[in-house]
């Protein structure tokens, strides 16, 4: 009996029906979206790696290809919430020398951040939940990645102050006020203690901050008439 070969275009209907293979970056990106879907429905302590890779429809050989344990996974998803922060801070450093009103790009600042916030909040939540009983390699590199914040902060600080931008003041103690108030005031909203939009909240804390700094309020533009 003669066995027909498959035409070019039954190949390239199949080829086409394929999934397509994720790349190292899509894969590793794909891991860490079900594990932040495993921790914030297990808890990160009772998730097992057996459920992180059931969820993400890979096997454990794979897991252990971009991640030696879920600890370093949860550094993984840290690293890229504290990064987005990072980046805009370097964003906003960037732009000190050539602002025409250092007020507006703060409202920038803060806009950006508020972005952040918000698409990171189950990681947000499940870092509340789980900072005091965190294993002490976890711990310490949250407080590195705090130290991080704190460090970007003080320098846009400095560089207002050395532009004329902002009056003189001790930077370290502002940049130490600014971060924890945002953190203090996003975890009230988060635990549900300030049950107002988050615009509103976003407004009041951006005006309460820039006011500590001595600046005009009045220049001020979209989030403060929110």
């Amino acid at each position: 009996m003669e066995v027909k070969s498959p035409s070019a275009a039954e190949v390239s209907v199949r080829k086409r029906g394929r999934p397509r293979r994720l790349s190292e970056a899509e894969r590793r990106l794909q891991l860490m979206d079900a594990a932040l879907r495993v921790f914030v429905r297990m808890g990160f302590h009772a998730s097992r790696i057996e459920d992180i890779v059931a969820e993400a429809r890979t096997g454990k050989g794979t897991f252990y290809l971009y991640f030696k344990d879920k600890d370093e996974l949860l550094l993984a998803l840290l690293e890229k919430f504290f990064g987005e922060i990072r980046q805009t801070l370097r964003w906003v450093g960037e732009r000190v020398a050539g602002s025409a009103s250092i007020e507006e790009l703060f409202e920038a600042e803060a806009e950006r951040i508020l972005d952040i916030l918000m698409k990171h909040r189950e990681l947000a939540e499940l870092f509340l939940r789980m900072r005091a009983t965190a294993g002490r390699t976890i711990q310490r590199k949250m407080q590195e990645f705090y130290g991080q914040i704190l460090r970007a902060s003080e320098k846009n600080l400095q560089l207002a102050a050395e532009y004329g931008l902002i009056p003189a003041l001790d930077t370290r103690i502002a940049a130490t006020c600014i971060v924890g108030a945002i953190e203090k005031t996003y975890e009230a909203w988060l635990r549900g203690q300030l049950k107002l939009p988050k615009a509103r909240i976003a407004r009041e804390t951006l005006r309460f901050l820039l006011r500590g700094i001595g600046l005009d309020l009045a220049r001020l533009g979209s989030v403060s008439r929110v």
